[in-house]
């Protein structure tokens, strides 16, 4: 079985692994998997389900038959007695008229009117509760034809090879040993009849498992479109105006959300078959794999077998403890008189216990027995019995049975094949090794010498066969869990809600559903015994917890809050913990965590809120989820059709969470990385949850974060405000529609002039305020709009770890090593205020590096303060700069004030949820003047050179700001566009704030003497400034004279790359086509060029030309060739003087004989090859037919052909004449 988990569970991970963003996501199909193990767990899965339906159908019948045989003719009768009170209501018109009543002209036609119009609305009401023409009939009819009518005819087919299945199952486990009349190879024959019949059966275990995933979702859409029809006729219409009013606007909102989640559902099973296809098959193949009988006839012949010969050698050490588990025949009596039989059980032999798991009376959940120790236990192969393949065990320290031991257990339990016999031997053997050998103080050595009994009645074995009565008992350690669940949940009081409605606490779906998952997922957290599997995990996960397989144990090393159970059996929660968030807390502990061997312990964290959402890891596949978000992580179990996940994120990983305006139930939320991951939540406000998640990644941020218990007081608080604002935006919205009708405004100005405007409250009327003050009192104000919060711009500005200050101030020395930035520290004011107060130490820099070769020495320190005056969490913040007096010569003291101002951007935020979404406003101010330098009053009356020294002053503030604009935006770039807050936090650091004494002692150890706030520049520096103003001038010229040629070039390019494509494009064709035709025609004037020339030349004689096509024979080339072969040939050398005419005749006649020559070897070539081809032609056709004829007695005589060598060689022979008469011939 472990094989078989480890197979599905790898299968699915390499399926959903393609595009998966939320690290090891691993899905398993656990449905499938129970079912081709056909377990307990999923027997009883099923058949609650079955009754489920059964149930359904009954309440079908009962509404059909109510509303047909009493409701219809009662509210018949209704609307008549209605109709007649109405009539009865008034008296008539006709009887008010003529002088009956006092105003004789209109209250005749009042009555009249008001009986007209109050019946009109009756019928109007009266059509809503009667719900008639509604089509819910349709919908009903829909569902039965599509869901309910296919799942029966399934289950059908399911219960009847279910039944042949066991049928003949048990019938070929009874045959007798003793009965010498069957065969083994009749026996093996039988046992492939049974595999036939399993092979059909696990078919249709998985199509019924298919058939229930299927109904499950129509039933909700079913749910939908009935409350849909309903909800429709709620929608009343006022005539007068023409408007629609909803009279049920809660039961819209929520039918909203409801009916997105039904729709998502639908498309996440569409998007899932071909995965549900491809599981099946893989389930398929592995199970028959497994499953196939063996054909060996000595393993069916039970005479044959000893017990020596079951045992596997004994071999080393195991590293882990044997696990096996699988149906197997139990025999015991039932009745009394007693009455043996044989009953079938679930056994399981895991973490040194051996237990058995049985079908509850009812068939519809699982109990459980004892669960015993390999320790305890003796194994042997039983020959006593009448049966192949029984096994017998002996379990000492038991009550008396009827086996020879007084304190034994006598249990005999029967394989269905001699392979399964001998796996179970071996399991048995080697756990026993395992503990045996295992550390003392390890649990399955501990496991190995111990008896554990039912930790609850409720899931107790409650068959009265006499072994099961035997091996289950009772101790002082098991629990009634309704008891403990009624005492512990008192503000739920479970023992007065009828028929324990457990859907009260929005219980989430588990991979199993039997009648006790929902009390077996409460129960587990109360679990007091050491992890063994027990009937609590049979009832909500199957025969595996498969949140071993998808949570991290790493997360689950901690100290834990809930220390296990107490004497009393209550878990200890703290007080400030509600108890309706203790019922999710369980949920969640259940899901995700194991009491086991790793983890000993419910991990500490505590469930702060929870959602339902769909996963969406691609845009292929979507997954139904509920995410549980604890102080530190958000957990996420995901159950869509059969197939489940666990998985979970740390926050710190995280770095925001935004609201998708594409979507209207969409978050998105931002790794560090930059990875997306993407939910659509339903029944939450998605606002309310991404205010939650973001508060929760701003604490985890902090380097002190807050406790559990701040947190959820913060969470309570966002509720309430999302609540009271919910209930003004209903408040705004019926004003709204009041005006509306009163007025008759046309809705779609009214609501563009809503968005025009933002409502300003008091904090925002006041800090807009201040800041038209402080645009009166300073000399310039710069202003920028970053997006960003204010609280993550404050961080980036003043953060411990940011380099904006000193670095962006104008006199500092950007790269000296003696900046440095103090820490914060508070500071009482005059007037009993709290500020906090830093120093900034840089070292002075008033040329800016023009000419610092110049000045011998460092460059002094100098310090200056800032102090942080008024703060708003993320809304508003108010930073002051000290003074800082510059002293020129021939000037008075000139003081600089700064003040930087950080406010939201309200434009940005006005319409947004969410309070970390919204940019800010960076406000810049300064306050330049000259002051008396005894009196430090204001002076009014400048100089010339004052009035020069001011503007350079000014354009010197430019100068700052837009050097800090240049390192935020440094930082901006670095933080990227999502999570700004988070990553200023982490990127900038925290904004830290040193007590008093300790603030005073890093101060007097480490920061120099602060001395007078003066800056002082003499006539040196003035001449550098000067000149670098000069150089700077020029430089200025010289670029833009560079400048204007580039822009020239670049104007010219872009003109020219402005033209139209195809224009272009013909124009480089044509040019390309002229070059090269004008090449040709050069080419061909000068080789007519050179012809000519050569001609001229040769007509003047200039050149001897000859022409020859001739060929000469050296032996016999008496003229143009010495006939003697000695150089000194006396005789020769006077007849060449004296014939030298005759040499020039003979001469020309020989040049006539070589051409001659030269004519008859080219004939006689050509009939060379005439010959060769009339020859060689004849010849390749014998050396074709020979090789087909190889090639023939190759294919059809193959036996011949590879026995006969001559015969293959004497092929290859023809294939390589041919192969070298065709060398020839080409």
């Amino acid at each position: 079985m472990k094989c078989l988990n480890e197979h599905i569970v790898g299968v699915i991970m390499v399926e959903t692994k393609k595009e998966l963003e939320w690290g090891k996501l691993k899905l398993v199909s656990v449905a499938f998997k129970e079912a081709s193990l056909d377990t307990p767990s999923f027997r009883a899965s099923v058949n609650f389900f079955h009754n489920k339906v059964q149930s359904f159908e009954d309440w079908i019948e009962r509404s059909v038959a109510f509303f047909e045989n009493r409701y219809t003719a009662s509210f018949g009768d209704f609307q008549r007695a209605q109709q007649t009170f109405l009539t009865q209501l008034l008296p008539p018109p006709v009887v008010l008229s003529n002088g009956f009543v006092a105003n004789q002209s209109y209250t005749p036609l009042f009555v009249e009117f008001f009986n007209n119009e109050y019946s009109d609305f009756s019928t109007k009401v009266l059509k809503m509760l009667s719900c008639a023409d509604s089509g819910y009939p349709k919908a009903l009819l829909e569902l039965m034809n599509n869901a309910i009518e296919p799942y029966k005819a399934r289950r059908l087919d399911f219960e009847e090879i279910q039944a042949k299945y066991d049928t003949m199952l048990a019938r070929y486990n009874a045959m007798k040993v003793s009965n010498t009349s069957i065969e083994p190879a009749a026996i093996r024959d039988e046992a492939f009849q049974i595999y036939e019949v399993r092979k059909s059966y696990l078919k249709m275990s998985l199509e019924l498992v298919g058939a229930i995933s299927t109904l499950k979702l129509s039933l909700d859409k079913f749910l939908l479109q009935a409350t849909g029809l309903v909800e429709n006729n709620d929608i009343f219409m006022l005539k007068d105006i023409g408007k629609k009013v909803d009279l049920t606007a809660t039961i819209t909102e929520n039918l909203r959300s409801y009916s997105a989640w039904v729709l998502n559902a639908i498309e996440a099973a569409e998007l899932m078959q071909k995965d549900i296809i491809q599981a099946k098959q893989q389930v398929t193949d592995y199970t028959l794999a497994q499953i196939t009988p063996s054909r060996e006839i000595s393993d069916y012949n039970v005479k044959e077998i000893n017990f020596p010969s079951l045992m596997a050698k004994k071999a080393e050490q195991p590293l882990a403890a044997r696990e096996k588990s699988g149906w197997l025949y139990m025999k015991t009596t039932v009745g009394t008189p007693s009455r043996q039989v044989w009953v079938r059980r679930w056994c399981f032999l895991r973490n040194s216990v051996f237990g058995l798991f049985l079908m509850s009376p009812s068939k519809t959940y699982v109990e459980e027995s004892d669960k015993f120790g390999v320790l305890l236990a003796a194994i042997r192969y039983d020959l006593d019995e009448d049966r192949r393949f029984c096994f017998e065990i002996k379990i000492n320290e038991g009550k008396t049975s009827e086996s020879v031991g007084s304190n034994q257990i006598r249990i005999v339990l029967q394989a269905e094949s001699l392979k399964d016999l001998k796996e179970w031997l071996t399991a048995f053997e080697a756990a026993q090794r395992y503990a045996v050998r295992s550390d003392v103080n390890s649990p399955e050595h501990n496991n190995a010498f111990r008896r554990f009994s039912p930790e609850y009645f409720e899931f107790a074995s409650s068959t009265t066969t006499s072994v099961d009565q035997l091996i289950t008992t009772y101790d002082q350690n098991s629990l009634n869990l309704f008891e403990i669940l009624d005492r512990n949940l008192t503000d739920f009081d479970l023992a007065s809600v009828p028929g324990r409605k457990f859907y009260h606490f929005q219980m989430a779906s588990t991979p199993i559903s039997t009648k006790m998952t929902q009390v077996a997922i409460l129960g587990n957290l109360y679990k007091q015994g050491p992890w063994l599997p027990s009937a609590i995990l049979a009832n909500v996960w199957g025969s595996a917890n498969w949140n071993d397989y998808a949570t991290f144990y790493e997360s689950q090393q901690r100290t834990p809050l809930i220390n296990g159970v107490t004497p009393d059996g209550s878990v200890a929660y703290p007080d400030f913990f509600p108890e309706k968030r203790r019922i999710e807390d369980i949920q969640f502990k259940s899901l995700f965590f194991s009491i086991n061997e790793k983890l000993m312990k419910f991990p500490s964290d505590l469930l702060l809120f929870n959602f339902t959402a769909f996963w969406c890891p691609n845009k292929r596949q979507k997954f139904s989820a509920i995410c549980y978000v604890t102080i530190d992580r958000i957990f996420c179990y995901m159950d869509s059709m059969g197939f489940i996940c666990l998985t979970h994120k740390r926050l710190n990983d995280l770095a925001s969470v935004e609201v998708d305006n594409t979507s209207d139930f969409s978050l998105k939320l931002y790794e560090v990385d930059g990875t997306q991951l993407k939910l659509h939540v339903f029944f939450t406000d998605r606002r309310v949850i991404a205010t939650k998640l973001q508060c929760l990644l701003e604490n985890t941020a902090l380097s002190a974060p807050r406790s559990e218990e701040d947190m959820l007081r913060q969470l309570d608080q966002i509720d309430s405000d999302f609540q009271e604002k919910r209930r003004a935006e209903k408040l705004d919205e019926a004003k709204g529609s009041l005006i509306q009708s009163s007025t008759r405004i046309d809705s779609s100005k009214s609501n563009e002039l809503s968005k025009s405007f933002w409502s300003i409250n008091a904090t925002s009327a006041q800090t807009m305020q201040r800041r038209k003050e402080f645009q009166y009192q300073f000399t310039l104000m710069y202003h920028h709009v970053y997006d960003i919060p204010c609280k993550g711009l404050m961080h980036v500005m003043f953060g411990d770890n940011s380099s904006a200050f000193p670095r962006s101030l104008f006199l500092s020395n950007k790269d000296s090593n003696s900046n440095i930035s103090w820490n914060w520290i508070k500071e009482s004011t005059a007037d009993g205020n709290i500020q906090l107060v830093r120093a900034l130490q840089f070292r002075l820099n008033m040329t800016n590096n023009f000419l610092n070769n110049l000045h011998t020495g460092k460059s002094p320190l100098f310090t200056i303060n800032q102090r942080l005056i008024k703060a708003i969490e993320n809304k508003y913040y108010e930073v002051d700069q000290d003074p800082v007096i510059v002293k020129v010569p021939l000037c008075h003291l000139l003081r600089i004030k700064t003040k930087y101002v950080i406010v939201e951007a309200h434009e940005s935020s006005a319409n947004s949820g969410l309070p970390s979404a919204s940019g800010s406003l960076l406000y810049l101010y300064y306050k330049v003047e000259f002051i008396d330098a005894k009196t430090k009053k204001v002076v009014e009356s400048q100089s010339m050179i004052e009035k020069m020294i001011l503007k350079l002053a000014i354009r010197s503030t430019n100068k700052e700001y837009l050097l800090l604009r240049k390192i935020i935006r440094y930082y901006l770039e670095k933080i990227g566009k999502h999570g700004k807050v988070i990553k200023a936090i982490k990127l900038c650091g925290m904004i830290g704030v040193a007590n008093i004494g300790e603030a005073q002692d890093t101060k007097t150890s480490n920061s120099p003497d602060k001395g007078e706030n003066i800056v002082h520049y003499t006539v040196s520096i003035l001449f550098k400034l000067l000149l670098k103003l000069l150089v700077y001038r020029v430089t200025s010229f010289a670029l833009l004279f560079i400048r204007l040629v580039f822009s020239l070039i670049l104007t010219t390019i872009s003109n020219i790359t402005h033209i139209n494509k195809n224009l272009l494009f013909g124009l480089l064709a044509s040019v390309i086509i002229n070059v090269f035709l004008s090449g040709k025609s050069t080419i061909a004037y000068w080789a007519a060029r050179r012809t000519e020339n050569v001609f001229h030349d040769y007509m003047q004689g200039k050149h001897d030309f000859s022409v020859q096509r001739a060929i000469s024979i050296k032996d016999i080339d008496l003229l143009s060739r010495t006939l003697a072969y000695e150089t000194d040939n006396i005789p020769f050398q006077k007849f060449n003087e004296s014939h030298a005419a005759e040499n020039q005749r003979f001469g020309t006649s020989r040049l006539e004989i070589a051409e001659r020559r030269n004519d008859l070897l080219v004939e006689l070539k050509i009939l060379q090859n005439m010959e060769r081809e009339l020859v060689k032609g004849n010849y390749r056709t014998f050396l074709l037919n020979e090789l087909d004829k190889c090639h023939a007695i190759e294919k059809e005589l193959s036996q011949l052909w590879k026995n006969d060598t001559k015969l293959q060689d004497y092929c290859c022979s023809c294939s390589d004449e041919l192969h070298r008469l065709s060398d020839l011939l080409l």
